[in-house]
């Protein structure tokens, strides 16, 4: 036990510097960059996790886009991915945009996220509980059944699936958002998310959630 809570003892927070500027393809109007990512002595270091998430991705375009939202389904941005999607990613996120790492973290690769994250900043995760979603549970063989997000009862009151229900959506406007200048690509999507949360929004407030 005392093996287990040695990262967290007499120990800060990792200091970064910082934010200068915001990502240029990015969009969190509520959650401005803070402070940069930091560097660690673990980014050197090999993944020994024996959980994988693979994906491919086209020759020529990014691989797709990096989306959050809060547990009532409201989107808080995005950001386009210029390589493929690791637990880097939501780290660098909760990192570089948090004052304090959000206590319930719900993502398809939480088993990873939540190695990559107490590897490098143990004190900052460390009030975090971290959880797969309950459409991606089942590809997880490997994995410590703490993990499991829908064994949790105030978990099962949040749609875990957002994330993957709002991809199906953008996946419509694939076609169209591929080819377009960065300019009109980031106005598009930031118009499409905002009519998203305005109508979840309205539908909430008219008690039509099941319909919209």
């Amino acid at each position: 036990m005392e093996k287990t809570r040695a990262p967290f003892k007499g120990r800060e927070i990792h200091a970064t510097p910082v934010c200068e500027s915001d990502h240029s393809l990015s969009f969190f109007p509520s959650l401005p960059c803070l402070r940069k990512r930091g560097v660690y002595s673990a980014d050197k270091e090999k993944s020994t996790s024996g959980c994988q998430k693979n994906g491919g991705r086209h020759h020529a375009l990014f691989p797709g886009i990096f989306t959050t939202f809060c547990p009532h389904g409201i989107c808080y941005g995005f950001e386009v991915m210029e390589c493929a999607e690791s637990p880097n990613r939501p780290f660098t996120f909760l990192k570089t945009r948090f004052e304090r790492a959000p206590e319930i973290i719900i993502y398809d690769n939480t088993c990873n996220l939540h190695q990559y994250a107490l590897n490098r900043d143990p004190v900052f995760f460390s009030h975090t509980r971290m959880v797969v979603d309950g459409l991606h549970w089942d590809n997880h063989t490997a994995c410590a059944i703490g993990y499991k997000g829908l064994d949790y009862p105030f978990i099962r009151r949040i749609n875990t699936q957002i994330v993957e229900q709002n991809n199906a959506k953008l996946k419509k406007l694939k076609s169209s958002l591929s080819y377009m200048t960065p300019a009109h690509f980031l106005m598009s999507l930031k118009f499409f998310l905002w009519h998203c949360n305005f109508t979840l929004k309205r539908c909430s407030q008219s008690g039509r959630n099941n319909t919209c």
